[in-house]
């Protein structure tokens, strides 16, 4: 099953109704359309809401995670942006009838490939209810914990959508030159045109209220408009 991160607004797995294909926009302009109708700001990586917790990041704490060069994802990191989410790569699709976005791969994804890092802000844990984009992030130690959201910040990654069965990509925490990164890796090869999937797992579900219901898996179940970068 596969639902829209966005909205929670769903369709089947096949589209039936026409529609024409049109790209809305390209670069920073499918940026700043995105940003504007979708209600965030637009940010390639980790945006922190106070300057200590990336000043002293080497005293959070988090369960154990390989670090980016025994994921073999350092170079990907290293470069500018990641190689598989410039325009070559990926694509943000408006779903039209389920209110919100889909990622699709343009060009083929490998298996093991750096998709997309999950960008967001990185702050202090809240009681202000259920955040669809929130992941968590670290510990301080003074027991303070951090939460990684996309809902005020964030990039392509915040509108990848759940699948339950078969996911073919998966969220991901390394740590790259002393800093925790969440990013999204292929779980395996994406042809052009297929949508990438990860499992939110049942916890976020418990928490979010919402019946998890199908989006199409391919491109060519959809007509709508597309952005690239």
């Amino acid at each position: 099953m596969i639902t829209c991160l966005d909205t929670g607004r769903t369709f089947g797995e096949t589209a039936t109704a026409e529609a024409t294909i049109v790209y809305g926009s390209t670069g920073a302009a499918a940026k700043e359309i995105l940003s504007r109708d979708a209600g965030f700001e637009w940010v390639p990586s980790l945006t922190f809401l106070h300057e200590r917790h990336l000043r002293d990041r080497a005293l959070l704490v988090y369960p154990p995670v390989p670090t980016s060069a025994e994921r073999g994802l350092a170079e990907a990191l290293d470069a500018n942006g990641p190689p598989v989410s410039r325009a070559e790569a990926i694509e943000i699709v408006d779903l039209e009838s389920a209110g919100g976005y889909g990622v699709f791969a343009v060009e083929p994804i490998s298996i093991g490939a750096l998709v997309v890092e999950y960008a967001g802000l990185v702050a202090p844990a809240t009681d202000e209810g259920f955040d669809p984009y929130g992941l968590s992030y670290a510990e301080t130690l003074a027991g303070e914990q951090l939460r990684l959201s996309a809902r005020r910040f964030g990039n392509a990654a915040r509108f990848v959508n759940h699948a339950s069965v078969k996911p073919n990509a998966e969220i991901v925490r390394v740590v790259h030159r002393g800093l925790l990164r969440v990013v999204i890796v292929a779980r395996e090869g994406i042809a052009p045109g297929g949508q990438v999937l990860v499992d939110y797992g049942d916890a976020y579900w418990r928490a979010s209220g919402v019946a998890p219901r199908p989006l199409p898996r391919i491109l060519a179940d959809v007509g709508t408009d597309r952005y690239r970068f």
